[in-house]
């Protein structure tokens, strides 16, 4: 992966001034709340464009509405009529099981566990309850700090008058009982996690206002229209969208004499399971054997083991930092069919509108196929462990060749999952691949629809692995940002990242030329800046008189004075020095060259046969696809979305105690002695930066150059389309709804995972996938700057003749 910077500089670090690589940050995310009076670290002059810790952030680009997906469950604590506690609960038990049931207590003594086995339902029930109303509570103050959710009642909820009467009316449907377990069994966090996510599955709180039919919609109207089945689909899900399900079996020596021993050594254990029985048995039952084929991400099992067995969860979720692969004694796979990403977690849809949709049409599980994948890992890894492309090309082949109407297949891919069919392309038809000849892709695929594509990467992939850290995670307020520390920290957030190596292919592509040279505007950057990009901003500045509002960096530095801000490929520099060695030649030896553009005509012909070049765009030009062949670019604008960031590094001797310290060093593979975060208390509104992050437009997630470059520019030249392949761009602006059955945006919400319900993006699918994609219905549609932006672009001369 040439960054523009040697090896020996990746050794020694990234910053000239200092040798020592920087570390996983330690502290928690403090951000300044409006009108604080801190400014410890932003200095100001008084003005209101400045950026420092007493101003707002609000960008000029709509931000996309703070979804907060809620379920609230009312329960009463009822006394069974021929049951009482023989003893009155004491306030120390009742003190130790609460700190229990919210998993921030310590180890027990054996006889306070024994003790604490004898409760009755009536105060699980009242413990259940109490937790309710904490979750109540802790959801007012977890809120993202901008554009509150405005929530228009139900109508039969108009005319309550208080908090009671509300949760009475819209809870009164409720069957109480189905939440709680029998009252004969003790209650344990699984089986309230359990009942909750069934719970959430079955009931709407506002089931009675959504519109009926709303997810076949518009396939229903299109239906009536005459429209129907044509083409197989295959659809490609992004990064973090497909589930991933725990597969460890027990040893062979592993028996259920075993198993009940170990009942009973749980039972009279100290609080983390590791007491002494009374028999002869220690065994522990091994971590990933609790969640045998139980998705570890997606579904509640996700949060119950995140929650509750966090270390066992990041055992399966990371990899092996040597091999890529999965670590010895777990094995995590790619959940399989439909349901692998239609819906993330209960209520939270993925595919499954388009899903609904197609089945509209005509369509079901016989011409349809969703290509799942384990995107933690590299995209040759996916073939080396997974066989991933071999699968997908047979089931290619197998829906083409069955299908009633004899047409070949539409593929339909979102976010990264453009990406890993990018690369598909290529080795498909290569001898070093799938090996399928020159003609393979135009037997078998009729069209491309590429949703969200971040065909040149997306700045928050440098973000996380430097600090672990995104927009997402620094507009939490004080108390949010505090618990998520505490929960699953920014530097356990970064060492598990790091690990994965699908996120490098994220990083951004294309270097200086596309993301701008240091001291120049970059091409993206606003025209109409209400403050010239070479300003400096005012507060904390490097010695070099930046932080500035320009794009042209991709990380400036807010503190030490004597650190440079850094560009793109000093920016993937720094995450590279950051990473242990072995997690880095991993990424060298899969993306290649991330940060270059194609300079000569040999650079094109090398790219054909090196896989470590079949995810960059700007290197790899498309394959001969065939006459009648479209690619489709279907994306979201008008979204603030990250474009840069500004940082602190700290030496952690100074804000962290001796023994924590001591046990970064011992846990982590990468130098422990500094420590980067984003600066939250970066904030303007006239620069569009927030909580320290600089915005620019795009759908929420991806900035408008990475989804539409290639798309509006890159691939409408010769040198990176040498077959003329017909690309159509159809952009999409948010119209988000904050209605209150538009929890996630509405049908004409446009942000980075919305988009995949916007009912105009499903209707022009539909019209494809159905044979009716004329001209005259669907052709190119630009909303946003990017053709002036593409323009901007200067590419080597001499390669389009």
């Amino acid at each position: 992966m040439d960054t523009g910077s040697s090896r020996l500089r990746k050794r020694r670090g990234s910053c000239d001034s200092d040798p020592d690589q920087p570390a996983h940050p330690a502290q928690p995310i403090h951000t300044s709340a409006q009108g604080s009076s801190e400014s410890s670290v932003a200095h100001t002059d008084g003005n209101s464009d400045d950026l420092s810790s007493t101003s707002r952030a609000a960008p000029r680009y709509r931000s996309p509405v703070r979804r907060r997906y809620v379920s609230v469950f009312s329960a009463f604590a009822r006394s069974s009529p021929t049951r009482t506690s023989p003893t009155r609960t004491s306030p120390t038990r009742t003190h130790s099981l609460h700190r229990r049931l919210l998993g921030i207590g310590g180890s027990r003594s054996h006889a306070e566990a024994s003790e604490t086995n004898l409760a009755y339902p009536t105060q699980r029930r009242l413990f259940f309850v109490v937790g309710i109303f904490f979750g109540l509570a802790l959801t007012t103050f977890l809120g993202v700090r901008y554009t509150p959710i405005e929530f228009a009642l139900p109508e039969r909820a108009q005319n309550t008058t208080g908090l009671g009467d509300y949760l009475l009316t819209i809870l009164g449907d409720v069957d109480i009982s189905n939440l709680l377990v029998n009252s004969s069994a003790r209650m344990n966090p699984a089986e309230v996690l359990g009942n909750l996510t069934e719970a959430i599955v079955s009931f709407s709180l506002f089931s009675s206002v959504v519109p009926e039919n709303e997810e076949f919609m518009p396939g229903l109207k299109l239906a009536d229209q005459g429209l129907h089945a044509k083409h197989p689909v295959v659809l490609v899900p992004g990064i973090v969208s497909t589930g991933l399900e725990a597969w460890n079996p027990p040893p062979a020596s592993y028996d259920q004499a075993d198993a009940g021993h170990h009942h009973q050594h749980h039972n009279n254990s100290n609080g983390n399971g590791n007491g002494n029985s009374n028999g002869s048995h220690n065994r522990e039952i091994p971590c990933g054997q609790k969640y045998f084929r139980k998705r570890l991400w997606g579904t509640m099992n996700q949060f119950q083991a995140l929650l509750l067995d966090k270390d066992c969860w990041i055992s399966h979720m990371k990899l092996d930092e040597k091999t890529g692969m999965d670590p010895p004694g777990f094995r995590l796979r790619a959940a399989q069919g439909l349901d692998a990403a239609d819906y993330l977690f209960p209520g939270y849809w993925v595919f499954a509108r388009i899903i609904a949709n197609l089945a509209a049409l005509g369509y079901d599980n016989n011409q349809m196929i969703l290509a799942s994948y384990d995107w933690r890992l590299g995209f040759a890894d996916l073939e080396k462990r997974d066989h991933y492309f071999t699968y997908l090309k047979s089931s290619i082949e197998l829906l083409v060749k069955t299908n009633p109407h004899g047409e070949k297949a539409v593929v339909v891919s979102h976010s990264m999952g453009s990406l890993v069919l990018f690369y598909f392309l290529h080795w498909v038809q290569s001898p070093a691949g799938g090996n399928g000849g020159d003609t393979w892709l135009q037997d078998n695929i009729h069209s491309w629809v590429n949703l969200a594509g971040p065909m040149l990467g997306v700045p928050k992939a440098v973000s996380s692995l430097i600090s672990g850290e995104m927009r997402d995670t620094v507009q939490l307020n004080f108390v949010g940002a505090s618990i998520a520390e505490r929960l699953f920290s920014k530097r356990d957030r970064a060492a598990l990242f790091r690990t994965w190596t699908g996120l490098p292919s994220m990083l951004p592509k294309g270097g200086e030329i596309i993301w701008g040279h240091s001291g120049e505007p970059a091409p993206d950057e606003p025209q109409s800046s209400p403050v010239p990009a070479s300003e400096p901003l005012s507060g904390p500045t490097s010695s070099n008189g930046i932080p500035t509002n320009s794009f042209s960096t991709m990380v400036d530095y807010t503190s030490p004075q004597n650190i440079s801000n850094q560009t793109i490929t000093e920016a993937i520099d720094l995450v590279v020095s950051l990473a242990a060695d072995a997690i880095t030649d991993r990424w060298f030896k899969t993306y290649n060259n991330l940060s270059r553009v194609a300079s000569s005509r040999e650079d094109l012909l090398a790219a054909h046969d090196d896989p470590s070049f079949w995810t960059n765009p700007l290197l790899t030009p498309l394959p001969n696809l065939g006459d009648n062949f479209k690619l489709y670019c279907m994306y979201g604008v008008g979204l603030a979305s990250e474009r840069k960031y500004f940082y602190k590094r700290e030496k952690l001797a100074d804000v962290m105690d001796p023994e924590t310290l001591a046990k970064c060093r011992s846990e982590y593979s990468v130098d422990c002695d500094w420590a980067h975060s984003i600066d939250v208390t970066i904030n303007s509104k006239e620069r569009s930066v927030e909580n320290g992050v600089q915005l620019s437009d795009g759908d929420s997630t991806v900035p408008l150059i990475s989804l539409g470059y290639m798309c509006a520019e890159g691939w409408r030249r010769r040198r990176y389309n040498p077959f003329g392949a017909k690309i159509v761009t159809r952009e999409h602006l948010d119209r988000t709804d904050t209605g209150v059955t538009s929890f996630r945006g509405g049908p004409n919400c446009s942000s980075h995972t919305e988009l995949l319900g916007n009912h105009a993006v499903i209707e022009d699918l539909l019209l494809i996938v159905s044979g009716h994609d004329t001209e005259d219905k669907l052709s190119d549609q630009f909303i946003s700057e990017i053709r002036e932006i593409s323009r901007r672009v200067r590419l080597p001369d001499g390669l389009d003749d």
